[in-house]
C-alpha cells in the first residue's frame, strides 16, 4: 500500500481520496505533489493563486469539507504550486551549467527566462520581444537568470532569494524569497517581484559581508 503523501493530489477533484492523511497533511508531510487541475501548475504564474478545484464540477466535493480542512487545502495547494516554480528554475540552472549545449533550439529562450510556454518554435523571436518589452531594464538584467541566488532588501532586512522569471515586468524579475525567522518554522517562502536594480549576486553579497 502506497501512502498518499507519496503521490499527493494537491487539487480536489471527485476521485481524490479525502482520507484524514489528506485533510490533515501539512506541506512538510508532502513528499510527492501531484497537480491534476484543468489549469495546470505551469500555465499559472507563481504569484498568481492555482485554484483548489481540479474542475468546476468538484465544487460540491469542497463544500463539504469543513471551513478548517479547506483552509489548510487552500494553503497548502499555493505553497506547492510556488514550490513548483521555485523547483523548476533550480533545474533550469542545472541544464545550464550541465549541459554544454542543447541539443533543441526551442529551449532557449525557456533556460534564459523561466517561462515554459515560451518552449515553441519561435522561442529565439520570442525571447527577443520579451526583453525588448523590458528594454528600460535590460542593463540591469544582464546576467539574471532563473534558479540564479540572489539577495533582496535594504540595509535592515536582506534576504536570500531565487529567480522564477526574468524579465517579468518592466526592469522587475519575479523571485521566490527565503522565510524570515520570524514568519515561523513551517513558512515556505513567497513570492515578489523586485526591480533588478535592487537585487545583488550572491556572490557579491558575499563579499559585502552579506549571508
Amino acid at each position: 500500500h502506497l501512502s498518499q503523501l507519496y503521490n499527493f493530489e494537491v487539487q480536489l477533484h471527485s476521485g481524490v481520496p479525502l482520507s484524514e492523511q489528506w485533510k490533515l497533511a501539512s506541506v512538510g508531510d508532502v513528499a510527492v505533489a501531484h497537480f491534476s487541475g484543468d489549469v495546470k501548475v505551469w500555465d499559472a504564474e507563481p504569484d498568481q493563486e492555482l485554484s483548489l478545484l481540479a474542475s468546476p464540477h468538484s465544487q460540491p466535493v469542497m463544500e463539504s469539507l469543513s471551513k478548517s480542512v479547506r483552509q489548510n487545502a487552500e494553503v497548502r495547494c499555493q505553497i506547492l504550486h510556488i514550490e513548483w516554480h521555485r523547483i523548476f528554475a533550480c533545474a533550469l540552472k542545472r541544464c545550464r551549467v550541465d549541459l554544454e549545449t542543447w541539443p533543441d533550439k526551442s529551449w532557449t529562450a525557456v533556460l534564459q527566462t523561466g517561462y515554459l510556454k515560451s518552449k515553441a518554435r519561435n522561442a529565439e523571436a520570442l525571447l527577443t520581444s520579451l526583453l525588448s518589452e523590458h528594454a528600460t531594464g535590460s542593463r540591469a538584467l544582464e546576467g539574471l537568470l532563473p534558479g540564479d541566488n540572489v539577495v533582496v532588501g535594504g540595509s535592515q532586512v536582506q534576504r536570500l532569494a531565487t529567480i522564477l522569471r526574468t524579465p517579468y515586468r518592466e526592469g522587475e524579475v519575479l523571485l521566490w524569497q527565503v522565510p524570515l525567522p520570524l514568519e515561523g518554522e513551517h513558512a515556505m517562502g513567497s513570492c515578489i517581484a523586485v526591480n533588478a536594480d535592487c537585487l545583488t549576486p550572491t556572490k557579491e553579497a558575499l563579499t559585502l559581508g552579506v549571508g
